[in-house]
């Protein structure tokens, strides 16, 4: 299943409707030209691509797992990576968590990012999650308006402990 939204704004960067779908190996590529805008850290540059190969085949056998691509004009311009976790409190409803959002510089505040937001819901409502939820680095300040225009709120405090530096 996937979501067809049409890109929203007059950019001639999209003139297609902007598809979302589960990323296959044919679209790693354009995933690691992704992550490489969204790692502002040396340390979080995107694995190499034999790598990156070997662990998009480990994603792809994990039960709940699933890496979403957003596509416009036969490019891929955004994705997010989507956890379902079992879950043993409310009531054995799962949750989410949703990791690795983004959305190609030349493609944001053209709809791409809705359409992303707009299947994980989807995918979440399906699976009977009673909440989803994501992270993001304090510094981003129009990512975190963003997710407020589609409903997530800042309701927790967020703790990381990096382990490789």
């Amino acid at each position: 299943m996937m979501t067809v939204a049409t890109a929203q704004g007059s950019s001639d960067e999209l003139r297609e409707p902007v598809l979302v779908r589960i990323a296959g190996a044919d679209d790693l590529p354009g995933l690691l030209r992704l992550y490489r805008q969204l790692s502002e850290d040396p340390a979080a540059v995107p694995a190499d691509p034999i790598k990156a190969r070997s662990v998009m085949e480990t994603i792809a056998e994990q039960p709940g797992r699933q890496v979403l691509v957003a596509e416009a004009d036969g490019k891929i311009v955004g994705t997010a990576d989507l956890l379902i976790v079992p879950n043993l409190t409310h009531g054995g409803a799962p949750w989410a968590a949703i990791e690795n959002v983004v959305v190609d510089e030349v493609a944001r505040r053209h709809g791409v990012g809705h359409a992303l937001v707009a299947e994980l819901v989807r995918r979440c409502t399906e699976a009977g999650c009673y909440k989803m939820q994501l992270l993001s680095n304090k510094r981003r300040t129009e990512a975190h308006e963003f997710y407020r225009s589609e409903g997530f709120e800042a309701v927790a405090e967020g703790f990381r402990r990096y382990l490789l530096v």
